[in-house]
């Protein structure tokens, strides 16, 4: 009896995440100091991530256009106070993180790097990940 609870209680998780508008396809647009620059593509998906160093509910993120790839060990999101926050990191403690909220089609925050040592001087630029059909990059 104990197997099916715990099995539906994992389904039902992640029903909450195959179900979230954020899933999909976008193109990662950066604000710099020269202008606005295109970046790789993302694909936020409803599979669990599973990074060496775990993530409680973290999701897959892929390359939406299979031409781009990362050069981290994971890429995940998660949702965090009504925001979509991306994780780029080799290991868990370094790396890029992108904190954007619902606008329009799409999101937009920001983007910066971050560290596990204080204090941690970055940069943080405006971005605007902007919604496409993931079969527009194939």
């Amino acid at each position: 009896m104990k197997r099916i609870f715990i099995i539906l209680l994992f389904a039902q998780s992640t029903l909450v995440y195959a179900n979230d508008e954020a899933i999909g396809c976008y193109v990662v647009q950066v604000a710099s100091p020269s202008g606005k620059v295109e970046a790789k593509s993302l694909q936020l998906t409803s599979e669990p991530a599973n990074p060496p160093w775990g993530v409680a509910g973290g999701m897959r993120v892929l390359p939406a256009n299979p031409k781009d790839k990362f050069n981290y060990s994971a890429v995940y999101w998660v949702r965090e106070n009504g925001s979509v926050v991306v994780t780029f990191s080799n290991n868990g403690l370094s790396g890029v993180q992108i904190r954007a909220r619902e606008s329009g089609s799409g999101f937009q925050g920001t983007i910066e790097h971050f560290w596990d040592t204080e204090p941690s001087v970055t940069e943080s630029h405006k971005v605007v990940l902007a919604r496409q059909p993931c079969n527009s990059f194939r």
